[in-house]
């Protein structure tokens, strides 16, 4: 029975990291995901919110996707979560776009830490 727990724990934490291919996923239809545009490149948003989330004791693993990135991790509630940075242009130069996807159950509380952690940047 532990063996095949493991096993699961593993396979969700591939899956959460964007390491299974997606014929092995199967995604429920859902709502657009929450997101946030930030004026600056992909590179410093995610180095603030690396730093940002493990000051405040949140796991983050960051995974490079192109020229995009993931940061992958579990929240305090024990929400598993995956940010997708998107590189993006906008009229002032270099953007990226912040969206969320839960393991399961969103955690309001900490989009709105993610969100106030990319609004104390500027």
């Amino acid at each position: 029975m532990a063996r095949c727990l493991r096993l699961f724990g593993v396979a969700g934490l591939l899956c959460a990291q964007g390491c299974l291919p997606d014929a092995f996923v199967v995604r429920s239809p859902e709502p657009q995901r929450p997101h946030l545009m930030v004026h600056d490149s992909v590179n410093h948003v995610s180095g603030t919110l690396q730093d940002g989330l493990s000051d405040l004791g949140i796991l983050v693993v960051p995974k490079r996707v192109g020229q995009d990135q993931r940061l992958v991790g579990v929240t305090k509630s024990g929400k598993a979560y995956c940010l997708h940075l998107r590189a993006g242009k906008d009229a002032n130069g270099e953007s990226t776009v912040v969206s969320i996807e839960w393991g399961r159950d969103p955690d309001e509380q900490f989009w709105r830490t993610v969100t106030k952690l990319l609004k104390d940047q500027n």
